[in-house]
Order: C-alpha cells, then structure tokens, then sequence
C-alpha cells in the first residue's frame, strides 16, 4: 500500500515538473479480475478528454477499502465500477462515498453481461431495471441514441452502426425512472442507460465489443467501428465537463478545388451560390491554384471580395502539373522531389498568392490543400518553416509515409502525426452522400466538419449541399461556416484547472483566443513542438511575448482581460522572400495542361456531350495511365487535324467548281 502510494506520488511529480499542465478531473477506475482490453474504451476517453484514471484492482478486503476511500477524492470527476467488480461492495456504501453535500459524482457499471446476477443489477439500479438478456437480433445493426443533446450532443436522437451486438439488453422494470441513452436495434433494447435516484447519477452499459483503432484503416472505417466506445466517451465528457478538453466552437466549411475567378466557372456559378449560402448559411472557400494568381475577372472579383463571410481564399498546390510535389517512378511508385525543388515550389505558391492579394485586393489563407491528395512528408515540414498555417486532405498519410498503428490517429482532426504540422481530415461531397452518422460522429467529437467537391458537383443545381448544410446546422446550431484560415486558428482545446483558470492545448502555431467572460483569464497554453527549425518570435496581438520549450512542448501564459482576444503567432525562421521569388510561368508543359484543364472545364461543361466525355475518362479510364492533358492533347490535335482536312477538302472542291465555271461551253 505505501509502495503504491509512492509510486503514484512520484509520477504525479514527474508529470507536473517543469510545466504546470496537470489533469485538473480524474477518473476511478474500479475493477475485478478482467484484462486490461476490457476497459481499453475508458483509456481512450479519458486520454481523448485529457482525464487522468486511477485503476484500482479490487481483490482483497484492503482493495475495496481503498477503493471507498478514493471515491471520496474531491478532485475525481466520476467513476466507473467494471460489472465484474460489483458484487464486492455494498451498494450503499458506495452512493455515501460519491456524495458531494447535496450533490454527488456520477457513476458508470460498464462490461454488463447476461451473466451479470439480476438481484444485483435490480439493487444497484434501484430497482429501474430487472436483468440483462441476450438480445434476440444477433446480426450486426445500429445504435438508436436518446434525445437528450445535454448528455449526447450532436448524436441525439440519430443512428449509429454497429459491428457486433452488445453482450446483452436490459429489461426495465414496467414504472421505470431510467433513461435510455442507447438502443440496440429498436427502442425497446437498451443497451446503455442513466437513472437519476435523487442527487445521484447511474450508468448502465453492457458490453459493446472491444475497440481496435490502431488496425483501421480509413476514417470511413474508424466511424463504422466507433459503437464500442459510446458509453465511456459519453460517459467520460459529461463527467469531465469544462474539465475536459473541449472546443471553444465548433466548425465547418466547403472548399471548391480548382477554380479560378472567371464567372461563372463551368457549372459553378459564384452569384447563384452566393444566394443559397445566404438562405442556408454556410461558407465555401475556393482552393485556388497560384498558378491562375493573373487571370482573374472582374466579374467573379466583386462577387468573392465583397462577400467574405460566404467566400474565400486558401492555396491549392501551386501549378496543379499532376507531379506537383513527386514523380512517378517506371515501377509504378512515386518518390518526392529533392528539398530544393519542394522549398522552391511553396515559396513560389505564396509569392504568386501575394500577387493574386495586390491584384485582387482578396485576401486567401496560407493553408493547403494537395493537388490530387497526395504529398510527401517533406512538404509539411516546409510549410510549417514557411509558416503555412495548416493542411486538409481526406488521406492524411504522406505518400512516403505508414499509417500510425495508434488509436489516436482516426479519433482526433487535426493530427499532428507527421512533421508536426496540423492536418485536418476532409470528406468528399460528391460521390455519395456522406453517411449522416459519419457527420454527427465527427461533431460530437469536436472535429472540424470539412467537405470538399469540384465545379461539376453544382451541375444539379447551386442547392445542391443544401441537405448536408441543413443537417448539420440542425445537429449543431451554433455551428460556424467560415474559411479554413479562421478555422485553422481555433483549432485548439481547453479545460479549467482545479485553480479555475484554463490549460489550452494548441495544434497550430497561429492562433486567436478570446475571453468571453466576466473576468481576467489566465490561459497555460501548450503546443507540440519538434523545434526542428528556429523560432524567429512569438508574439500576442503583434507584441513579442516569452515563452519556454519544454521537451517536447513549447509553453507560455496569456492574460487576456475579459472581453477581448489576443492572436498568437510563433513565427518560425527561413529564407522566403516574396520580392525575389519568381513567380513568372515559363514552363509550356504545364502552361498547357493549365489551359487543357480551363478547356475542360469551360468548355466541355456547357454540353451534356462534354460532360459526359470528362464523367466517362475520370469514371473508366486509368487516370495515371492516361493523364488527361494526354488524352486532350491527342483530341485537340485530331480535331485539329480534321478541321485542316475538311478546309483543304473544302478548298479543293471549291476550287474545282470555279475552275468547271471558268472553261468556255463547246459550240
């Protein structure tokens, strides 16, 4: 007992020193002889929630005494008893050490199983439920959560999938107090409840399966498998409250990849899309190649200039040639270019964007989004030293690159898993409809809500995201449509210490925080930093500040007086120089492919015929076997060709006619 004592004393120092960025919520973690994997879903909530857990092994008398005793530990924000484990202590003695005056800290039995004994489940729950059956659908179904958006947030009232049925259901007693937080299948299967008895709050959940997030391999799928966590993240946030990480706000965004400003530009009309955004409220950001940063029209300027809180500005790659940042090799894989090449490739993507800005008077965000998804890991880091504010992708693995075997990787947007440089996940709107739970999943865990189409997407209409915009307005109405600079600087969580003022865990190294209270707050703000290139100043709202890099981790403290908002940079040191960048496009290859592609777009668009030859080679052909330039190239040159045939004919026949007129009629 001492020894564990120690120990714990120990490492609760180790973590404290030097920075002072401590849990400020635990979790009791209660359990019997069951494996560790049994209670992995509560790791990964209390870790995704910044939550530490106390795992108490209850074998022995002296277990259980302790376990009482760290129950009344005022700084814990709930606990949870593994079913297993219950049948070791009195149910009364536990409710007493929740107790906090005349409130109490909530509980969750988790891992119920139909061999979990029915008198002790009907003691525990007061009676609000009788036992726990296997359920009579065995085939794998969905989760029906409860209505209550306190408790469920943007899950609430909606379906999730499931991958393997839960252990059991529970009966509940015909005048049952207790609320069904989730359903097997139906309504009438529940397999997570909360019962109120007075001040104090019961959870009930059987076992969902068992997590396996570091074997995944697409977010598609990480959403599909999300059901075994349910309860404990459920759970875990309501408990933790504003101890837990949170978001300030929550965010979304459209971005348009491709267009330039001509209006309209193929099927994308900038007026029309305009009105919708105004009668549904949503925000598209148009991922402008720089390339295009001197061909901008009047027109589509005023629209986009005078509207910035329904359009802007980021960077799509910076001449979108199809080896924009690698080259194929003849086995068929792709290497990145050298340092210099990809260095050189993002200056001159900025230096024509500051063109673009001074032509224009449009601002645009120094945030990326990769030509054709694909990117080498060296490219983050140099955005991240020519201080890109952040990337979007709906692959965010470099090519170059293995996906991390960590749970971490799916469940948190954005990651900083390579380079350390943030990368938020994206999902396409165009193929099909993005699954309703896969949205409400992703709110519900506070990741920004990024989706991404082409012109060709808005050629059933202007509305035609309307019912994904409606949707996720309606799970989240506070929601903020805006462009992916503004969200790339929230893209940070928070949590009140047990002093009451707030730790904040930043992902990028451009930031805004406001103080929306009352009073003056104290921020200990923290960013994973591999300093792997020199930090040229950090400042707040344009005045140098200090800061501390402590392993791993820059650190600093922020007052920020109530009502106002400091902006935070930490500027990273290097050679980008926009006067001397040269941003002139000299290269005919791509000039061409550039002009093939405006021919696609803006031409091929205005016929069913065109739309249906560009739909065909994009949905048979093999794109990397015959690149689109390629496939034009040869059209161009054939049609070419056959107009100079059909002239020459043309001539020809012309000129024989005339000469046939000019021969004198024989007498």
């Amino acid at each position: 007992m001492r020894m564990w004592l120690y120990r714990s004393a120990l490492g609760l120092l180790f973590l404290c020193m030097p920075w002072s960025f401590c849990t400020a919520a635990d979790l009791l973690v209660v359990v019997s002889n069951v494996p560790v994997e049994n209670y992995r879903d509560v790791d990964i909530a209390a870790d995704y929630y910044g939550v530490g857990t106390e795992i108490v092994h209850v074998n022995t008398a002296s277990d259980i005494q302790h376990a009482l005793y760290r129950m009344r530990d005022p700084n814990l924000a709930g606990v949870i008893i593994h079913a297993d484990a219950l049948p070791k202590f009195s149910e009364p003695r536990v409710r007493a050490a929740l107790r906090r005056g005349a409130a109490a800290i909530p509980l969750l039995v988790t891992g119920v199983t139909a061999k979990t004994d029915a008198a002790i489940l009907q003691s525990w729950s007061r009676g609000a439920l009788r036992q726990c059956t296997a359920p009579e659908q065995v085939q794998p179904g969905s989760l029906l959560l409860g209505n209550t958006r306190s408790l469920l947030h943007e899950l609430a009232g909606l379906k999730i999938p499931v991958t393997n049925p839960p252990a059991c259901v529970f009966v509940r007693a015909d005048d049952s107090h207790s609320e069904i937080v989730a359903a097997y299948a139906s309504g009438d299967s529940p397999a997570f409840v909360r019962i109120a008895t007075g001040p104090q709050e019961l959870f009930f959940a059987t076992d969902l399966g068992k997590p396996d997030l570091a074997n995944l391999n697409s977010a598609a799928e990480f959403f599909r498998s999300f059901s075994p966590l349910i309860a404990s993240m459920v759970f875990v946030r309501y408990a933790a409250g504003e101890s837990g990480w949170h978001a300030p706000a929550h965010y979304a965004n459209l971005t348009i990849d491709d267009v330039w400003l001509t209006q309209p530009y193929g099927h994308l009309d900038f007026q029309s899309l305009l009105e919708e955004m105004e009668k549904h409220n949503f925000h598209a950001t148009l991922a402008f190649i720089p390339w295009n940063f001197d061909r901008s029209e009047q027109d589509a300027i005023a629209i986009i200039r005078e509207h910035p809180h329904r359009y802007s500005i980021s960077i799509h790659g910076n001449n979108h040639d199809h080896t924009e940042f690698f080259r194929d090799t003849d086995d068929g894989r792709s290497t990145p270019l050298t340092d210099e090449e990809l260095a050189a490739r993002l200056k001159q993507a900025v230096a024509r964007m500051e063109q673009f800005r001074m032509r224009t008077s449009i601002s645009y965000d120094r945030f990326m989004i990769f030509p054709h998804e694909r990117f080498p890991s060296a490219t983050l880091r140099f955005m991240k030293r020519f201080n890109y504010v952040g990337m979007a992708n709906e692959n965010l693995v470099p090519i170059d690159r293995q996906q991390p075997a960590d749970d971490a990787f799916f469940l948190h947007s954005p990651t900083t898993f390579f380079e350390n440089f943030p990368g938020v996940r994206r999902y396409s709107a165009e193929e099909a409809a993005v699954p309703e739970y896969l949205v409400a999943i992703a709110a519900f865990l506070e990741h920004p809500l990024l989706f991404y189409a082409h012109h060709a997407y808005f050629a059933r209409g202007a509305n035609v995201f309307n019912a994904t915009v409606d949707f996720i307005n309606h799970i989240d109405p506070e929601v903020n449509w805006t462009g992916l600079g503004n969200m790339a600087q929230h893209l940070y969580k928070m949590r009140r210490r047990a002093d009451h003022d707030f730790d904040l865990w930043t992902r990028t190294a451009d930031f805004r925080l406001r103080n929306n209270s009352g009073r003056e707050q104290t921020y200990y703000v923290s960013k994973d930093e591999n300093f792997a290139d020199p930090i040229r100043q950090v400042t707040a709202n344009g005045q140098p500040i200090t800061y501390s890099r402590q392993a791993n981790r820059l650190t600093l403290i922020l007052k920020v007086p109530p009502g106002q908002e400091q902006h935070v940079r930490i500027e990273y040191g290097n050679d980008l120089n926009l006067t001397a960048t040269d941003v002139s496009k000299p290269n005919l290859r791509i000039n061409a492919l550039r002009r093939i592609s405006d021919f696609r777009d803006l031409v091929l668009s205005r016929s069913m015929l065109g739309d249906t030859v560009v739909a065909l080679y994009y949905g048979k052909l093999n794109v990397s076997d015959f690149p689109l330039y390629r496939v034009l190239l040869v059209c161009v040159v054939a049609g070419a060709g056959l107009l100079l045939a059909a002239s020459y004919a043309y001539r020809h026949v012309h000129r024989k006619r005339k000469t046939a007129r000019s021969v004198p009629t024989s007498q």
